[in-house]
């Protein structure tokens, strides 16, 4: 684990080739959790405006390039390695502010020998994340054929078993998905979707009728007072599914937000 005085001496390492932004949102205990983000301002590295740097609370997530080429080298603990930052974090500027609360409220979790599900994967944050911080195995799920070459990738920056993960490529609404998934295994689900992907977080939902031992169900990409992208139809199913315990949420942003909920045990 970073001290984080270490994330501090991350942060000034970068100075001279990034721009850097601090933002911070309410955890669960009312702690201020800090969400940074740096982006190249150009020179040397990468091209002006490509993310460098993220991090979410305990975890940081940086720059391969910048490892091999001798900056921060030296630094260990709870680092992911992107590949040249191929990420969707840098595809979609405002993404790591959804990311962001989602990842933390994984991190919230005893993760120790448990199977995280992510849906709706990407190039596989949450996945990362989660054995990161201890979890046994991770399987993970998306449409685009495109992101599974970037999340090997990822592994392969790291020094990840790469039998601790598995990587579908498949649409979540599809009726048969669950039987590409190790549904008896499977303990926490991760869906940072929300409304602006259509449906599918609705799929995510529906999923859980297939998986018996998932106790946990995070969900991102939400806006609080949004019309269309506001959590209420997607609660609402969620009870219906069986997980109206313990619900809790965290705020990045004033409006953006992701939530947790864990299945009805009587």
């Amino acid at each position: 684990m970073i001290f984080p005085d270490r994330f501090e001496q991350i942060t000034e390492a970068l100075k001279p080739l990034c721009n850097i932004t601090k933002k911070e949102f309410t955890g669960l205990e009312g702690e201020q959790v800090p969400l940074d983000l740096a982006m190249y301002n150009g020179d040397k590295v990468g091209e002006p405006g490509e993310v460098s740097y993220v991090r979410y609370g305990k975890t940081a997530l940086l720059d391969s390039r910048l490892r091999n080429n001798g900056y921060l080298n030296s630094f260990y603990g709870n680092i992911i390695w992107l590949h040249n930052f191929q990420s969707i974090l840098n595809e979609q500027y405002a993404h790591h502010l959804y990311t962001g609360p989602t990842s933390y409220l994984l991190q919230s979790l005893d993760l120790a020998n448990a199977h995280v599900l992510e849906l709706g994967a990407a190039d596989g944050i949450q996945s990362l994340v989660a054995i990161k911080n201890g979890a046994a195995k991770s399987t993970a799920v998306e449409i685009d054929p495109n992101w599974k070459r970037v999340f090997q990738a990822h592994v392969g920056e790291n020094d990840f078993d790469p039998e601790q993960f598995k990587y579908i490529t498949g649409n979540i609404e599809d009726p048969d998905l669950f039987k590409k998934l190790p549904v008896e295994e499977v303990d926490i689900v991760v869906a940072n979707i929300g409304p602006a992907y259509g449906s599918a977080h609705f799929a995510a939902i529906n999923l859980l009728d297939q998986l018996p031992n998932a106790r946990f169900f995070i969900g991102g990409g939400y806006v609080k007072g949004s019309k269309r992208d506001n959590p209420t139809h997607a609660l609402e199913q969620l009870a219906w599914h069986g997980f109206a315990t313990n619900f809790r949420r965290v705020l990045s942003s004033k409006s953006i937000f992701s939530f947790i909920v864990e299945r009805n045990t009587t």
